[in-house]
């Protein structure tokens, strides 16, 4: 009698993400470029998707509606300060707001981070450039990836000065903490996930800074990477890592259990050739900046997990 009282959800939880990555295999494509390299990835409240393009002179920010059309492009090569040149990572607030991570910094003036109307208008600077490392509240040396909380605040990366800075919506400086990360990701339950080159996923708590886990290694088995570039969760609280030079996507539960993959090297629908950028939009789908291949892929969301229960608590419910 005892055997009966299991965690029957258990096995459906797992069949359903086992069919969610067969299911991975067959995505839409949301644009389709031959020389530029699409990175980053944000979405508006609206559920209009951009993508950040390492190498799309003159113009670097593609905007898509939620069906794939085109909508707009912007953002131009140059020297000032409202200029785009070689952008890497992207995010976006809740007040339609689009921050850019620039990747090539021409002259000092410029901002390694930038913030934009999602229209292309120029706002401000976040932070300001550094070209030696620095102590400085603000300074940016080489920036990795920009991200921004639930609350409005903005997480930057500097890969060069190896921290990660918080700014409140207003971009003044908050705090720091000492990181090797590369692309940042926020979750809903305050939480920040770092993911480093060098094969590793750091969680933190996104007030303060702590790390509270990490996991990852070289090598090409589960749960193992070869110089990952981004990360992102969604709504459950799954991280998705792209494990670039694996040519594949891996997803975590937020304590870093593995739970799926899919890919391969590749140019067919669901393969990848050294994928960088990911992003899950608001309706739960994966978008796959497929970077190499220079596309963004689209594959449809994984299901939500269930609570665990016992078979006495469902029947206790059900008389």
């Amino acid at each position: 009698m005892l055997r009966t009282r299991c965690f029957i959800t258990t096995f459906f939880l797992f069949g359903a993400l086992l069919a969610s990555a067969s299911d991975a295999q067959v995505p839409a494509f949301l644009g389709q470029w031959n020389a530029p390299r699409a990175v980053g990835l944000a979405f508006d409240p609206a559920g209009d998707v951009y993508v950040a393009e390492l190498s799309n002179a003159p113009t670097h920010i593609d905007v898509h509606g939620p069906d794939g059309t085109l909508i707009a492009q912007w953002g131009t090569d140059g020297s000032d300060v409202s200029s785009v040149t070689e952008p890497y990572y992207i995010a976006a607030d809740a007040n339609g707001h689009l921050f850019v991570a620039e990747w090539i910094i021409h002259v000092a003036t410029q901002f390694p981070c930038q913030e934009f109307t999602t229209a292309g208008s120029f706002i401000a600077g976040v932070g300001f450039y550094s070209g030696t490392p620095s102590p400085a509240p603000g300074a940016i040396t080489g920036i990795g990836g920009v991200a921004v909380g639930p609350d409005g605040r903005i997480y930057v990366t500097d890969a060069a000065n190896p921290r990660t800075q918080v700014f409140a919506n207003d971009r003044t400086f908050l705090f720091a903490w000492p990181s090797q990360g590369n692309s940042i990701a926020i979750d809903a339950f305050g939480h920040a996930f770092e993911v480093e080159e060098g094969g590793a996923v750091r969680k933190y708590d996104a007030s303060s800074g702590a790390e509270l886990a990490h996991w990852g290694g070289q090598g090409s088995g589960p749960g193992q990477f070869q110089m990952p570039q981004g990360i992102a969760v969604d709504a459950a609280g799954r991280v998705y890592v792209t494990d670039t030079y694996n040519h594949r996507v891996q997803v975590f539960d937020n304590d870093g259990t593995f739970l799926m993959q899919w890919g391969g090297f590749g140019t067919g629908p669901g393969q990848f050739y050294r994928p960088m950028g990911i992003g899950v939009g608001p309706d739960g789908r994966i978008y796959v900046g497929d970077t190499w291949n220079g596309r963004v892929q689209i594959f449809g969301s994984l299901p939500t997990p269930t609570k665990m229960t016992t078979w006495s608590r469902l029947k206790a419910a059900y008389r």
